[in-house]
């Protein structure tokens, strides 16, 4: 096997990877409105037992990636910490 056909095998892996993962639901109130939705586990984030980056969709629009470190969750694309930190609570809850 070539090295291209490897790289390809290995992305084919990972994205398997990433399907078999089960999302995590995500439902709450922020600000006046309701949110409902889920967070995709990142297959190649994950360390026994827990996701530390999932791919986010809230209310049928993708949100992106959310990031969790040593000062809490992060997201790119969405500004509004407070929000940021709504979504993170809920997935720790799906941990716990």
């Amino acid at each position: 096997m070539d090295n291209s056909t490897r790289a390809y095998v290995t992305l084919l892996k990972q994205f398997i990877g990433q399907l078999e993962k089960e999302p995590i639901p995500i439902e709450f109130d922020y600000d006046g409105r309701s949110y409902k939705g889920e967070g995709v586990p990142i297959a190649e984030t994950c360390l026994k037992g827990f996701c530390y980056e999932l791919d986010i969709s809230l209310n049928n629009e993708p949100l992106g990636i959310i990031h969790y470190g040593r000062s809490g969750w992060k997201m790119d694309l969405v500004k509004d910490q407070k929000l940021v930190d709504a979504i993170g609570a809920q997935i720790l809850r799906h941990y716990e």
